[in-house]
C-alpha cells in the first residue's frame, strides 16, 4: 500500500522509481488516496499503480482489492 501524499517524496514518485527498479517492479503498489477515484485514474493513469483504494476505506475494500493479486 503506497498513499499518496507522505512527507519526503509524494507516492506517485516513489511509485515510480519502485517501478523503475528491476529488483521491485513486480511488487504490487495500491495507492491509498482521498482523491475521487475517477479523478485519481484520469490525473495518475500512467503512474504504474497496480491498483488503488480510495479513503476513507474498510476491510472489505482491502479484501476486494487484495484478491485482484
Amino acid at each position: 500500500f503506497m498513499d499518496i501524499e507522505m512527507t519526503v517524496m509524494t507516492g506517485v514518485e516513489a511509485t515510480k522509481r519502485l517501478k523503475a527498479d528491476p529488483r521491485y517492479c513486480k511488487i504490487p503498489v495500491i495507492a491509498l488516496t482521498a482523491h475521487n477515484l475517477e479523478e485519481f485514474n484520469e490525473m495518475f493513469a500512467d503512474t504504474g499503480f497496480d491498483g488503488l483504494l480510495e479513503k476513507p476505506y474498510s476491510c472489505e475494500g482491502i479484501s476486494e482489492v487484495l484478491t485482484k493479486f
